[in-house]
């Protein structure tokens, strides 16, 4: 059977990155959900620090239940999940002017990152094997922790958006100072 190239016509379309990222507009999304949990955890620090959870403040009924609600599983997992999501929205979402400086940018940004925490990781590695007494290892593992417990996705995310941010802005004052 063949098909006639008049009546079968393949659309061709050249793949790039620019296609899968999401508008704009996640960024401001992202950035807002994420300072919103950073000021509800530096609300809660200063509480802490405060006093309002001891049993013998005048606030505690109050906090504890509000210790009781955050100390669920669920709702854990819930911050964890929407911190990842805002940092997904940064990092995933368009800039304003998206050209090939930023693909550049964003491709330098992931090469300098992993490497940055391949050596964190080492790091980790070498203190967690060598470093640490056998008294400090018990009692890390007996309170759930295993090893690289502090290196997390959350942080990874993070790190590749400041970095990525600060990036973009050396590249938007360079371009400044050209004009």
């Amino acid at each position: 059977m063949c098909r006639d190239n008049k009546n079968f016509s393949v659309m061709r379309t050249k793949f790039t990155i620019k296609r899968l990222m999401l508008p704009h507009y996640f960024q401001k999304i992202g950035f807002t959900v994420l300072f919103l949990e950073f000021a509800c955890v530096l609300a809660g620090m200063v509480c802490y620090w405060a006093g309002a959870f001891d049993p013998g403040s005048a606030s505690y009924p109050f906090f504890s239940a509000l210790i009781d609600f955050y100390g669920t599983t669920w709702v854990r997992m819930s911050l964890r999940v929407l911190a990842l999501l805002s940092l997904a929205f940064i990092a995933f979402s368009r800039e304003k002017v998206e050209d090939e400086m930023m693909d550049r940018l964003r491709l330098g940004t992931v090469a300098a990152v992993a490497g940055a925490y391949l050596v964190l990781y080492i790091i980790v590695s070498l203190v967690w094997s060598f470093g640490l007494s056998d008294a400090m290892a018990h009692y890390i593992k007996s309170n759930g922790y295993e090893f690289g417990f502090y290196l997390r996705v959350e942080q990874l995310w993070m790190i590749y958006v400041v970095v990525f941010k600060l990036r973009v802005m050396a590249g938007n004052r360079r371009l400044s100072d050209e004009k």
